[in-house]
């Protein structure tokens, strides 16, 4: 389920002393840095609101969420320590018997040209950006020359450009080839995500279905 470089989610739950109420939920980005045996060591977690690195108190307990292939896996986990080496680091100690995997339905797609840097995680190729032809909650495919070449299940790290409303959002997302098909002048390379912030799915998921209601209005000409 884990894996290094995979995103995290973290969920970080204030509450009130004498009542044991929840007062406020604070949530941080997060990447996998090491795994071994029940611990992970992350990078320092962003907070997603201020968008500054925060060093969590020890003994400190979250609930971390993630996504893989199609699932939303949700788990507790507590800071049992940190590492101040070459980077900062955090480390988790996770509860893997209270594991929850949430199955989720499949997304809907629909064309899309968005702004999109694809880079080798294997360094099999040199970066490039091209464009989207479709996106989905749960991949995309993209317009790459003839003459590019993949293999399947090669590993990819993707930034799309993504207009949401009046803001632009930086969607960072790990993903693996599926297949690469020919058209006329063009290839198109199909990408499922293999990590993905839960966070940044459900604004993938959001941008998709304003873009259905506005291709509806559009059709009954309003």
């Amino acid at each position: 389920m884990l894996k290094n470089g995979a995103f995290l989610q973290l969920k970080m739950y204030k509450k009130d002393n004498d009542t044991d109420k929840e007062l406020d939920v604070f949530t941080f980005k997060c990447k996998i840095i090491e795994i071994i045996g029940d611990n992970i060591t992350v990078d320092l977690p962003t907070n997603e609101y201020t968008g500054k690195t925060t060093l969590l108190p020890k003994d400190t307990m979250l609930e971390i969420s993630c996504v893989r292939d199609n699932s939303v896996y949700i788990f507790p986990a507590k800071v049992i320590g940190k590492k101040m080496d070459n980077i900062p680091c955090l480390v988790f100690y996770y509860m893997k018997d209270k594991v929850k995997k949430i199955q989720r339905r499949e997304f809907v797609r629909i064309n899309a040209l968005l702004d999109i840097s694809i880079k080798s995680t294997q360094k099999k190729f040199k970066d490039f950006t091209t464009l989207t032809r479709d996106i989905s909650g749960g991949g995309l495919s993209v317009i790459i020359n003839k003459n590019q070449t993949f293999e399947k299940d090669d590993y990819l790290d993707l930034l799309v450009v993504l207009p949401l409303g009046e803001s632009i959002e930086y969607i960072k997302v790990n993903g693996s080839v599926v297949r690469v098909h020919e058209e006329e002048a063009k290839s198109i390379l199909s990408i499922k995500f293999s990590d993905i912030m839960l966070q940044d799915q459900q604004k993938i998921v959001k941008y998709c279905y304003l873009e259905q209601v506005k291709m509806k209005r559009k059709e009954r000409g309003m």
